[in-house]
């Protein structure tokens, strides 16, 4: 077996339309598998220290060692198991979801399994980046265009008076929208109770992330407080973490797979706690439209999961791979086809 990997940037914009300078760059790692016969599977590691992940450099060591790992000749038995049994995976979360889909598509394709079964669907919710009104009002037609109603928006303002007021006509302005206002940890707990007293809307889905991780007690007062529901994202990276927010509040998790592990553990965990589908949202890891299929592939997989995605962000990113889909009524939809035969550009390992 061939084993190879690459940092590859992703440059992500703000815009739909791409036409300014990208806001900021990130590394992935693209993975590569090819056996004997040719056959070649694709997996990607996102990794997101300040959510808990290891780091890229540390996914990289951990990638040496599966090279050592893997046969010289194509071993049926072989996979995704195996490293799991050699490797200490469960603190490498990203990696393990990497490689675990690298090997979940070898084995599809291994199998010649029935790739038009994999063709999946999910309602996405759309992000917008905080900028001039202006901005935010077209963007948000953009997205209404697509028939996507549920909106994220990235806050990065701090608190304030005039913020609140602008923050309430806007959702004022789109009675047919729902708003999701992230704040990433960016406020404090007075302005948030403040928000939550003064400017409450039926059409604000929720709040997420406005204190820091570490102040999880001051989030479950908020989460208990007002009537609009607190998320947390940056607060819940693990699945311990995720049960006890879950438990002790009434509050959304916002759930990004890239941290918590392989794709198998996931759907372990998901089938383990189907109770709570309906306050948890799954969402990208500033991760390229690869991760991003799977991500709906797990939403696909359980009918339960019907909160929109947050994995809206591929949207704005520039990789060097390209899976076609198509976004109608606000439903992502993903062909199976593309399972057949796609691979890395040659250019990627270059």
């Amino acid at each position: 077996m061939k084993f190879r990997w690459k940092r590859v940037p992703l440059y992500f914009w703000q815009f739909p339309n791409r036409t300014t300078v990208p806001a900021f760059v990130r590394e992935v790692l693209f993975l590569q598998l090819e056996d004997e016969s040719g056959m070649v599977s694709i997996g990607e590691i996102a990794p997101l220290p300040n959510w808990g992940t290891e780091s890229i450099e540390e996914a990289e060591q951990l990638l040496e060692r599966v090279s050592t790992l893997l046969p010289k000749t194509n071993v049926p038995a072989f996979g995704f198991e195996t490293l799991v049994s050699e490797l200490s995976l469960s603190t490498y979360p990203a990696t393990a979801f990497g490689l675990s889909i690298l090997f979940e598509l070898y084995s599809i394709r291994k199998l010649q399994t029935d790739v038009e079964s994999y063709s999946t669907s999910a309602p996405i919710a759309a992000t917008i980046f905080e900028f001039d009104l202006k901005t935010i009002h077209n963007t948000i037609a953009f997205w209404n265009t697509l028939g996507c109603h549920t909106i994220k928006l990235k806050v990065h303002s701090k608190p304030s008076t005039q913020l609140f007021e602008q923050l309430f006509n806007l959702v004022e302005s789109y009675p047919n929208n729902l708003f999701r206002l992230d704040f990433n940890e960016r406020w404090d707990f007075h302005s948030t109770q403040a928000f939550l007293v003064h400017y409450s809307h039926p059409n604000i889905q929720y709040l997420e992330q406005p204190l820091k991780r570490s102040q999880i007690h001051e989030l479950l007062k908020l989460s208990n407080f007002g009537s609009i529901p607190i998320a947390v994202d940056e607060s819940a990276t693990n699945f311990k973490e995720i049960e006890f927010w879950l438990k002790e509040s009434n509050g959304i998790i916002v759930m990004k797979p890239c941290t918590m592990g392989s794709i198998q553990l996931i759907r372990k965990w998901l089938e383990t706690n189907s109770g709570y589908h309906s306050r948890i949202v799954l969402s990208s890891g500033m991760d390229s439209i690869l991760s991003a299929f799977w991500y709906v592939w797990i939403q696909h997989s359980f009918q339960t999961l019907h909160q929109p995605s947050g994995i809206g962000t591929f949207f704005y990113t520039s990789s060097p791979i390209q899976i076609p889909y198509r976004i109608e009524k606000g439903i992502l939809h993903f062909s199976g086809n593309w399972f057949r035969d796609f691979h890395f550009p040659s250019e990627v390992f270059l």
